[in-house]
């Protein structure tokens, strides 16, 4: 029974990986950081919303959000 659950269990992930994707998008432009792990950019004429992956930083309104979106600001090399 345990082999037919992990089976099952193995066959939806595969499943799943495949009819999700990211977008690959060329020559951005950061318009604006709006806190430590969400950037909006510009592409072919359009704003987008980016939120970085793996990154945990805290909202502007907890303690060290404002440190966090300078952080990234400077890792971007943009103005504060």
């Amino acid at each position: 029974m345990v082999i037919v659950v992990r089976s099952i269990f193995i066959a939806l992930l595969f499943f799943l990986s495949s009819i999700t994707f990211a977008e690959y998008l060329e020559n951005l432009k950061i318009k604006k950081v709006v806190d430590g792990d969400t950037v909006h950019v510009f592409s072919e004429g359009k704003t987008l919303k980016v939120r970085l992956v793996e990154i945990d930083a805290p909202e502007m309104n907890q303690p060290h959000g404002g440190d966090q979106k300078n952080i990234l600001k400077f890792s971007y090399r943009m103005d504060t």
